[in-house]
């Protein structure tokens, strides 16, 4: 669908959100997989815990932390 706009700079800036969707989606994939792995290993996640997790930002953080 993006490679049917003729715009160059809408293009542009649908492809940058497309971009950042994904990048969303990956942290947000992250998250819940961190809070799998310790609610498999540990047992339920504090609440405090699961929010510091969904509130970090930095996805090479949140890999690292898997």
């Amino acid at each position: 669908m993006l490679n049917s706009l003729h715009n160059k700079n809408l293009k542009e800036k649908a492809m940058t959100l497309a971009e950042q969707w994904r990048e969303e989606g990956r942290e947000a994939e992250a998250e819940r997989s961190i809070i799998d792995v310790l609610n498999i290993r540990f047992g339920r996640v504090p609440e405090g815990l699961s929010e510091k997790i969904r509130s970090e930002p930095n996805l090479a953080k949140l890999r690292d932390l898997l």
